[in-house]
């Protein structure tokens, strides 16, 4: 290596690229992105949760009525039965639709599905206020 080289690499003037480039025709470099590619865990976001995420937006666009209707068709839904943040989600649409006494009934549902303490205390709170 010249002097010339020694003086860009010290000053950072050589692009990054070429860097990346030189790693990526180096056999044992290869091997490690592939075998630390296979230690990624599969996505498995359930579609029933995309479903429900997807009410969410359609209660925000189009208003609670609307993403009540397609989170009340998640509801037979096996992959959700235990997840808390359907009731939930149902509950907040109940709220804001003025149905406070179902809401308060999806609340303490969502409660007791959830592991977490401070969601569940969040929960149990919107439950009792009443208004969600």
């Amino acid at each position: 290596m010249d002097g010339t080289h020694r003086w860009r690499i010290a000053r950072g003037s050589y692009p990054l690229k070429l860097f990346k480039d030189a790693g990526r025709h180096d056999p044992a470099h290869c091997r490690r992105l592939k075998k630390n590619h296979q230690k990624k865990p599969p996505l498995s976001i359930s579609r029933s949760v995309v479903e429900l995420n997807r009410a969410v937006a359609h209660s925000r666009a189009f208003g609670p009525a609307v993403g009540l209707e397609l989170v009340d068709a998640l509801t037979d839904q096996p992959s959700l039965k235990n997840y808390h943040l359907l009731p939930s989600v149902c509950g907040d649409l109940l709220a804001k639709l003025g149905r406070p006494d179902e809401a308060r009934v999806e609340f303490e549902r969502a409660a007791s599905l959830t592991q977490n303490g401070r969601e569940r205390a969040l929960l149990l709170e919107r439950a009792a206020s009443g208004s969600g």
